[in-house]
């Protein structure tokens, strides 16, 4: 392969994978089993390719909705976005009722189309996986509003699907889906991308992608350049090396359908493990009763009658005991399930760990 002459293979086996950008790109789209005709935009950061995607949206839309399960950095991204174009934003309150085990996929569902029509939205930015840990019936959702109003933009935060979920479903349904390599994917150094092909918005966000319209990300026009699709005569230093690190962290992708969905079934059932375990050790499970709203991140609450702990203290005495988590301060523990099924190892590392911080 010209990107990666085989001097250099030979000299570092790591960038055998390396095919160039345009097969970076293919590559991501074939994990996410985009289709073809889909276009994508890399950058060193997702917040900007966030902040585009809102800036689009809010060019065709008067009234967005919302969710309170949006990660709340993106969702203030979205409102500032609403404000510089005079447009409305609402935000619907549904996780109360998930966690509390009120709300199935339906009742998601109706509840969100519901809010929609009544306040008379044309556009919705919804997270296909909110950052603790409840899958969105995404394409249920826009189906069941493009059924019965006009919708005409759909912006998605995939930041904690991809790599996590066994499939993504729904790429007929969004307009712009904004993801990341260093999550799920595990490809350590950050690096955003933006996916879009929905026949409807794909040109209007090709000419802005060609401007550079409200972004400004040195590797999104490094990238474009490279590929002869943007020529400003101008260009800073950038750090290429994300772009290695996910067609590295690609490699590990399962390739089929079956492998994909073992794998996510994998985290699943690690998932169920750890809910045993936890209510065995006196933790309480937090997040929806309905398992099609469950993913491999899990949440746990210590008992009530225990005193809170701070969310550094509980971190730091959990990975004494070799548990790694994300704490909060209200005495909830953020964990999120491996791909490989436990060993009786860990099993019996986490029971023990969560039996002496409880």
């Amino acid at each position: 392969m010209n990107a990666c002459p085989g001097r250099l293979r030979r000299e570092y086996p790591g960038l055998a994978c390396w095919g160039g950008v345009p097969e970076l790109k293919q590559t991501i789209k074939g994990a996410l089993g985009a289709p073809p005709e889909h276009r994508i935009l890399i950058a060193n950061r997702s917040s900007a390719l966030l902040r585009f995607a809102a800036r689009r949206m809010f060019r065709l839309c008067n009234y967005v909705l919302t969710t309170d399960m949006s990660w709340p950095a993106y969702q203030q991204q979205v409102e500032r976005a609403a404000q510089r174009t005079g447009a409305a934003i609402t935000s619907l309150p549904i996780r109360r009722d998930i966690f509390g085990g009120r709300f199935a996929v339906t009742e998601v569902v109706d509840r969100i189309v519901k809010r929609y029509i009544a306040n008379d939205c044309d556009g919705l930015f919804l997270p296909a996986v909110d950052h603790l840990g409840t899958r969105m019936p995404i394409r249920e959702i826009v189906r069941s509003i493009r059924s019965r109003r006009e919708l005409r933009f759909v912006v998605i935060d995939g930041a904690q699907a991809v790599g996590h979920l066994d499939w993504l479903s729904f790429h007929d349904d969004y307009d712009m889906f904004i993801g990341g390599v260093h999550k799920w994917l595990r490809a350590y150094m950050p690096m955003g991308f933006a996916l879009y092909g929905r026949r409807q918005t794909r040109e209007m966000i090709d000419r802005a992608a060609a401007k550079q319209s409200g972004v400004s990300d040195p590797l999104l026009r490094f990238s474009r350049e490279l590929e002869g699709q943007h020529s400003s005569g101008f260009l800073e230093t950038t750090n290429i090396c994300p772009m290695f690190s996910a067609r590295g962290a690609l490699v590990d992708v399962p390739e089929s359908d079956t492998k994909r969905r073992a794998r996510f079934q994998r985290r699943l059932y690690n998932a169920r493990q750890t809910r045993a375990i936890a209510q065995y050790a006196g933790w309480r499970p937090v997040g929806p009763k309905d398992s099609s709203l469950q993913t491999g991140i899990l949440l746990l609450e210590r008992p009530r009658e225990k005193r809170p702990s701070k969310r550094d203290a509980l971190r730091y005495r959990l990975g004494k005991c070799g548990v790694t988590v994300t704490a909060y301060d209200e005495s909830l523990i953020r964990l999120s399930m491996p791909p490989e099924p436990f060993d009786d190892h860990s099993r019996q590392t986490l029971q023990l760990a969560l039996t002496q911080v409880r």
